[in-house]
């Protein structure tokens, strides 16, 4: 980019050069033939002459000057542009039993863990900010279709009905910074063990046990105020008591 600038500026810089030789000649043309040390100088025709000259440099160096300045411009924002990724990560889940007074509701519910090493911790996702400056005001929203997963989970697990995906704001990420973020938690509802693919499918080379789609839709501003937006396709791989978030930028 910066050499393509360059290459512009020299362009602009030889076109001038020509123009101002061109008018040079032009002018000496025109005053050659009533040239005479004994006579003054036509002072209109040299103020005219050096006007349109002086004119014309001014007005490059204000157009070379605007592009510096926009260059100057997209340069700082690139230098301080946040970038926000998601990170893989793999999961816990277990089904514990649910108490109910009524029997029709004596369903399991669904415990999700984090994995650390070999132990299990609670549950969450962590935001890197990989650009080269801060994030704030950062607004995460999970996509999914609630109707599907209620119809998937109705018969067999106890849950709250919710009339929207999760969502959640954060101010502030630093360059360079990670931060945890919260799971889908409704959604991991449909990755519960027992609608999970098994060992014997994995062995019998069956495809997984189809989840509804997912997708993370994060927006945030820089230190400019400049909105960005980010959208991740999300893998979900389940087997057993193992779930696998794999993020895809779209």
């Amino acid at each position: 980019m910066k050499s393509n600038h360059n290459k512009s500026e020299q362009k602009i810089l030889f076109a001038l050069s020509v123009f101002c030789i061109l008018l040079t000649i032009i002018f000496l043309w025109n005053e050659i033939d009533s040239f005479d040390l004994s006579r003054k100088a036509n002072s209109e025709k040299i103020a005219a002459y050096f006007t349109v000259l002086g004119a014309s440099v001014a007005g490059v160096s204000l157009y070379l000057l605007s592009r510096q300045l926009m260059v100057l411009n997209l340069s700082n924002e690139l230098i301080s542009k946040p970038d926000l990724y998601p990170s893989f990560t793999e999961f816990e889940v277990k089904d514990e039993i649910a108490f109910s007074l009524s029997e029709s509701n004596n369903k399991p519910i669904i415990r999700v863990f984090r994995l650390e090493g070999n132990k299990l911790t609670t549950p969450y996702i962590e935001l890197f900010n990989i650009g080269n400056g801060s994030a704030k005001s950062i607004n995460i929203k999970w996509h999914y279709d609630i109707s599907k997963v209620d119809l998937i989970i109705k018969e067999v697990y106890n849950y709250k009905e919710i009339s929207s995906t999760e969502e959640e704001t954060i101010d502030f990420l630093q360059e360079k910074g990670k931060i945890p973020i919260n799971i889908p938690f409704h959604y991991f509802i449909c990755c519960g063990q027992q609608l999970n693919s098994d060992i014997l499918d994995r062995i019998e080379l069956q495809s997984e046990k189809l989840k509804p789609e997912l997708k993370l839709l994060i927006s945030y501003q820089d230190i400019q105020n400049k909105w960005n937006k980010k959208s991740f396709n999300i893998n979900v791989s389940a087997y057993d008591s193992s779930v696998h978030l794999k993020f895809v930028t779209e």
